[in-house]
């Protein structure tokens, strides 16, 4: 993958037309998360950045969240978060809903509390070694995850 070069832009400048190019450059990729997130803050978000392993940053702050009565959304386009959430789900938690966006764009929404209801205790307790000893993608993950 060839990278592009380091582009100087703002939150005004045209969309770099290839974004794999774009990312594959460090020096691009830092600029454009410190963008987002100067900007995101502005506005009164939260943001919390992570500096090795992201899954784990957002399960942690989900289940806080959600923890303590907050519905949460998440975003994930990976089997590996909608695991660990269902893992770390318990029913006196708040609302938590995965978001994924698959083939044409097509978003779907997940609702942890319902897939924990719908696959049961013993298939819960048990969703990490399944994860883990399957390679991380079985059918019925895909399926649970799929668009």
């Amino acid at each position: 993958m060839k990278s592009a070069p380091d582009i100087v832009f703002t939150t005004s400048s045209p969309i770099f037309s290839n974004q794999e190019a774009f990312l594959a450059n460090e020096k691009n990729k830092k600029a454009f998360v410190d963008l987002l997130i100067t900007k995101l803050r502005s506005h009164g978000l939260t943001v919390r950045q992570a500096n090795d392993d992201a899954d784990t940053v957002a399960l942690s702050v989900t289940i806080e969240l959600a923890s303590n009565g907050t519905d949460v959304t998440v975003v994930a386009s990976d089997t590996d978060i909608f695991v660990l959430l269902l893992y770390h789900f318990r029913p006196v938690m708040a609302a938590i809903v995965i978001l994924t966006v698959g083939a044409k764009h097509r978003v779907k929404y997940r609702c942890i509390r319902t897939v924990c209801s719908a696959i049961g205790t013993t298939a819960l307790q048990q969703i990490l070694v399944i994860d883990a000893i399957s390679g991380c993608d079985t059918p019925i993950l895909r399926h649970l995850c799929s668009d």
